[in-house]
């Protein structure tokens, strides 16, 4: 069933959200035969395969002789296999006694709301719209995990029998007419389903989802490199397989459904996290958000899934997958220790991966060589950290976000001297600190996508935030035949640039997104990186000064107008380069480096002393206290709603941007 959007006096079905998971699975989606041999077969027992012989000749909806399940085959309406599916799963979970901690529900008409986080890139003008989305069939979970450990779902005395939620969801289902089930909708639309589950219940590794017609039945897994799929499996004639991946996708045991059980609900409604200590000992910490929600969490399927968790002791514990190949963030926060406005780690332990959760007991062996450009391994890691301070988006004053820049931008040098490159800064990387002796700082953490200086053939980032990336970063991820710089500090300070704009020309205020959305924002924001690129090369090249929020003003104007100006070369220089040009590595920049650290750091020095002369600008802007300070949105997102009369300027802004990109282009 495809999604709807509601507002107050509109309901319609669309479906928003495929082309996002079609963006985020694209290239990412292998066919591994009989997956289901691999990821069920340790927990299947031989006892089991006689009981399930047994039950196809016991149940009222199989026939053993005819050898096919009671569907109808010849009809035309996808809703009339919705109620014979129901029973027969429910018929099967009953018989092997898994109703306990499963419900089979019909779930078509549900509803069932959708959340989104911030950083995620949307449609236009969606965002005041409602999402729901409707599997046909859903397998809910409730009850503990196991007697000393604690609930799956939410609060002990919350009956989540009573609705289904992605929250509570365990396994969708996907129905389908036999004519439809080659249709790559069905594949997005479960993808859609998948990604709420990640994005909800916070504590999903993988999930299960089944397609399935009055024919055929296919096996879905979604985890972090993706997503792989079974062979079509004709669930008449191979009706113990069938009933075999329903036990398995159901399992009344937690972690071999994809959820990770060292995230739990306790008995009086709290939720806990268990990792290692410093010592290695095992620690299990409260989680400080009353609802037991993370402070971040990642909106895709496939990538880092980073999801971040305040603890209690004035601890950030973070949950993120490291694709192989790529050297660990632990690496670099073990390198990184005792650095000013760095963020620091207290701990960190690795746990499974992707290959295992897909039972790949040996990747070159399991894998086959034309899957792996489009499988990548990825390992668990969790880090404890010592909490940084809130995000940038929760500032409550002009003089919170000039400080923790500035210092975020001082944490980015310390790195470089000692041999790192962070590659990601983002809006959601700068922190903001405060302390009695100091009244405004800022931290810089986030070492995911971070390279050594010194290594010769550094990998290219590929979970990086598109929105805040450079013209150079975003024209090597579009494959032209263009040069290939390496991504040096300047990339990292167009960044810095990107977020500066976003905060101070997307915000009326504290807490206040600005309405209509800035249309250079809305374009960094958009999913096709070539309209994203482009709209950032023409503000860079832009001669105009900027026009900030009136709560930020002219000294951010001016501020934003020197940076652009001393990124304007520099990003002229990478874009003229013809393909094949050889560029100095990385290490060979520390001199140039120095002087380019000065001249930016020297323009925040500047701005914060204009700021703190200017008394009228003091007293129009008194900070807000914390209190009072909220998060923008909701979910923290930089993106408000863009004005359907700004349509004509965004062409406008379109046409100027392929005009001077073609410009340039004939220049190299």
């Amino acid at each position: 069933m495809p999604l709807s959007t509601t507002t107050t006096s509109s309901a319609n079905s669309v479906n928003p959200r495929q082309p996002i998971v079609a963006e985020q699975l694209s290239g990412h989606d292998i066919h591994v035969s009989r997956i289901y041999n691999k990821v069920f077969n340790p927990t299947f027992a031989l006892s089991r395969k006689k009981r399930i012989t047994q039950y196809l000749k016991d149940s009222s909806k199989y026939d053993s002789k005819k050898k096919r399940w009671y569907i109808p085959s010849r009809t035309t309406l996808e809703e009339h296999l919705h109620h014979p599916f129901e029973e027969i799963i429910s018929d099967i979970l009953a018989y092997f006694e898994y109703t306990e901690t499963r419900s089979v529900v019909r779930s078509a008409n549900a509803n069932m709301p959708h959340e989104e986080v911030k950083g995620v890139r949307r449609w236009e003008d969606d965002n005041e719209w409602e999402f729901k989305s409707s599997p046909d069939i859903v397998v809910t979970g409730h009850g503990k995990i196991e007697k000393e450990i604690g609930y799956n779902f939410g609060p002990a005395d919350h009956d989540w029998r009573s609705r289904p939620t992605y929250a509570n969801l365990v396994t969708p289902f996907e129905v389908t007419l036999d004519k439809d089930f080659e249709e790559e909708v069905n594949f997005l639309q479960i993808g859609v389903y998948a990604r709420q589950c990640f994005i909800q219940q916070h504590n999903r590794q993988s999930v299960y989802a089944l397609l399935i017609s009055q024919k055929r039945a296919r096996l879905y897994i979604f985890d972090r490199s993706g997503a792989c799929h079974s062979e079509d499996i004709n669930i008449h004639k191979n009706a113990k397989v069938f009933v075999r991946i329903i036990l398995g996708i159901c399992s009344p045991d937690f972690a071999a459904v994809g959820f990770d059980t060292s995230i739990y609900w306790s008995d009086d409604g709290t939720r806990h996290i268990q990792t290692l200590d410093e010592n290695k000992n095992t620690v299990i910490y409260q989680i400080k958000d009353p609802n037991g929600k993370p402070l971040f969490h990642a909106g895709t399927i496939e990538g880092r899934g980073t999801c971040c968790w305040a603890v209690e002791g004035g601890l950030v514990v973070k949950d993120q997958w490291t694709s192989v190949g790529q050297t660990p963030e632990v690496d670099f926060l073990e390198a990184s220790k005792g650095l000013a406005f760095v963020g620091q780690m207290v701990a960190h332990v690795t746990g499974t991966s992707t290959a295992k959760l897909r039972g790949f007991n040996d990747y070159d062996h399991d894998v086959a060589p034309e899957d792996k450009k489009h499988f990548c391994d990825r390992y668990f890691h969790r880090v404890t950290l010592k909490d940084g301070g809130k995000p940038l988006l929760q500032f409550s004053s002009p003089e919170e976000v000039l400080h923790a820049m500035r210092n975020a931008i001082r944490g980015h040098k310390n790195l470089w001297d000692r041999g790192i490159l962070h590659r990601d800064i983002s809006i959601n990387n700068i922190l903001i600190t405060r302390s009695d002796t100091v009244p405004h700082g800022g931290t810089l953490i986030d070492l995911d996508m971070a390279v050594w200086i010194d290594r010769a053939n550094s990998p290219e980032a590929k979970d990086f935030r598109a929105a805040f990336q450079s013209v150079s970063i975003l024209s090597r991820s579009l494959k032209e035949k263009i040069s290939r710089p390496p991504h040096d500090h300047l990339d990292d300070f167009e960044s810095v640039l990107y977020v500066l704009c976003s905060v101070t020309m997307g915000f009326e205020g504290p807490g206040k997104k600005a309405t209509p959305i800035c249309e250079d924002i809305h374009q960094w924001l958009d999913l096709n990186l070539t309209t994203a690129r482009n709209s950032k090369f023409v503000f860079i090249l832009g001669h105009s000064l900027p026009t900030t929020q009136p709560f930020f003003g002219p000294i951010f104007d001016r501020l934003i107008h020197e940076l652009k100006e001393f990124l304007q070369p520099h990003v002229l220089r990478k874009f003229r380069s013809p393909a094949g040009t050889k560029f100095p590595a990385l290490e060979c920049l520390k001199e140039s480096a120095r002087d380019d650290y000065m001249t930016v750091l020297g323009f925040f020095d500047k701005a914060i002393a204009d700021l703190e002369a200017d008394d009228g600008f003091k007293e129009r802007n008194k900070p807000v206290p914390p209190d009072e300070t909220k998060t923008p949105g909701g979910s923290s997102r930089i993106l408000g709603k863009r004005a359907r009369s700004d349509s004509l300027v965004a062409g406008d802004t379109r046409r100027r941007s392929k005009r001077i990109i073609e410009k340039e282009a004939k220049r190299t």
